[in-house]
């Protein structure tokens, strides 16, 4: 909001949680957009209902936020992308503001299947911690905590959850630190890498598992336009991992089938026991 109004920008605001989103396209349109906000979710939907030739001919900055864009994302993207437009990725929240800044343009090559959070902004510091606290070894994957003198205060009225996730350092000068609760791994060139959510990561049968990691895999399938992994107890109490997803249209999603495709890269551990198909995923 502030972005824009303070530079000067008119605002626009689509209610995508009441109108859906198989009018943004002709929103986006009529009112010419030309700078794009929102979560990786909403703007996926939006590629996957439009032609994939059409382009917006007024759009010049896409911002994508609240979650992991993909490689795949970036791909349905290449029209736009060979028109002029850049696309913004990155690390943000509330309570730090901007963090981390990754631009993406027709030039840029990801290797991987997740887009880098990119390098910190101007004033901040970004550190990767282990469970102690300490600095973790370089390649190995700890927290993201943010330290910088715009970190906030703390959350009003909540002294017990403002003490888990701020704290004020002394030395070298008064600054203060916000724990993330991303994890995340730092490149040789400086870059950081995204290794999903600290609470997001379950034990299944002994062995730690990112859901993101699975999630990652399940996008890979062609029959999969979403997917959403959770745990859940089984009858005896033990966790399981079940898969909610979206097929593309005309597709069919089989258990057996997406599992053996899985098992080709997953160890079983790994492998979603349960598949629930969804005509949408939640807002």
């Amino acid at each position: 909001i502030f972005n824009a109004l303070l530079n000067g920008a008119s605002l626009h605001v689509y209610p995508v949680a009441r109108l859906g989103v198989s009018g943004l396209e002709e929103w986006m349109r009529r009112e010419g957009i030309t700078i794009y906000c929102s979560v990786a979710t909403v703007f996926r939907h939006l590629l996957h209902s439009m032609n994939q030739e059409n382009v917006f001919p007024d759009l010049r900055l896409i911002k994508l936020g609240g979650e992991a864009t993909y490689k795949r994302d970036l791909e349905h993207l290449q029209p736009l992308l060979k028109h002029g437009c850049v696309v913004h990725c990155g690390l943000g929240a509330t309570e730090i503001g901007l963090a981390l800044n990754y631009w993406v343009d027709e030039h840029t090559a990801i290797d991987k299947h997740v887009v880098p959070l990119g390098f910190p902004a101007e004033d901040i510091d970004v550190l990767l911690l282990d469970d102690a606290g300490q600095p973790v070894l370089p390649g190995e994957f700890g927290e993201i905590v943010i330290q910088s003198p715009y970190v906030a205060l703390g959350y009003w009225g909540n002294e017990s959850l403002t003490q888990q996730r701020f704290s004020v350092e002394e030395f070298p000068y008064a600054t203060r630190r916000y724990r993330t609760g991303d994890l995340g791994v730092e490149m040789p060139d400086g870059c950081l890498e995204h290794r999903g959510r600290k609470d997001f990561q379950v034990k299944i049968r002994g062995n730690r598992v990112e859901i993101a990691e699975v999630e990652d895999y399940l996008f890979r399938l062609p029959q999969i336009a979403e997917a959403v992994v959770v745990s859940r107890p089984d009858g005896q109490g033990e966790d399981r991992l079940v898969a909610y997803v979206v097929a593309r249209p005309e597709q069919a999603c089989v258990l057996s089938d997406f599992r053996q495709a899985l098992s080709e890269d997953l160890p079983a551990f790994m492998l979603p026991e349960a598949l629930v198909v969804l005509s949408a995923l939640p807002q």
